[in-house]
């Protein structure tokens, strides 16, 4: 028997770029490296990527120098003193950015990841005093 395959149609991968976003659920999930978190951001654009969900993995460790504890000064706007406890409800639906990177798994499918999360945009204010 000889081998036959169908062809599919291209899965469209989100650009690399930075986009508004907000975080809508974390999931506990074992990596190569031990206990992490999955966490499901859903972006907010004005294309056809308005509404889709991308992922970004992160340990359980929180701290100043740790991704998750960028992740959460960036979303809430400060890292709670060591020894707070952080609940997901403090982080989910929260504005913010995140940066888009594309990964190969297993040398075949790409895949959109986030790399970075950002605060969200500072509004711009005029201010009477600035003389431009």
């Amino acid at each position: 028997m000889t081998w036959e395959g169908t062809v599919e149609e291209t899965p469209i991968t989100i650009p690399e770029r930075i986009y508004n976003a907000f975080p809508v659920r974390i999931i506990q999930t074992e990596s190569k490296y031990g206990p992490s978190l999955l966490i499901y951001f859903k972006l907010e654009t004005e294309d056809e990527f308005d509404g889709q969900e991308v992922t970004g993995i992160c340990s359980y460790k929180i701290h100043g120098k740790s991704k998750l504890g960028e992740w959460i000064k960036a979303i809430t706007g400060e890292l709670p003193a060591p020894g707070a406890k952080i609940k997901e409800d403090s982080i989910l639906l929260k504005p913010c950015k995140v940066e888009i990177k594309h990964t190969r798994k297993n040398n075949e499918t790409v895949f959109a990841n986030v790399e970075t999360v950002l605060p969200p945009a500072q509004e711009t204010t005029n201010d009477s005093d600035t003389p431009f």
